[in-house]
């Protein structure tokens, strides 16, 4: 995926150095992380290249539960958003 500055902006730029976690929330699903009741887990971390590009290839075997996809310490990420595995979003945005 990618971590790109800005989620207005007409030509975004991607974001070296930006750390990329993904989460789950412990066997169970649920639509966002306050529904995951403390027990949201960091599976893997990645770390974005010079053009914002992240590689996030986890071998997790738990299927039934929801995933997030964040950057570590920003607000502004679908970290809040819980995904089945198969659709995990690619892009991430720095800011709105």
């Amino acid at each position: 995926g990618y971590v790109y500055d800005s989620l207005s902006s007409k030509n975004p730029k991607g974001v070296g150095g930006v750390v990329v976690i993904l989460s789950a929330c412990n066997g169970k699903e649920s639509g966002n992380t306050s529904q995951c009741l403390g027990s949201l887990f960091t599976i893997e971390k990645a770390t974005t290249d010079a053009d914002g590009h992240f590689s996030i290839n986890t071998t997790t075997k738990v299927k039934n539960q929801s995933f997030y996809v964040g950057i570590e310490n920003s607000p502004y990420t679908a970290a809040n958003i819980g995904y089945a595995q198969a659709n995990l979003p690619t892009k991430l945005y720095m800011r709105n």
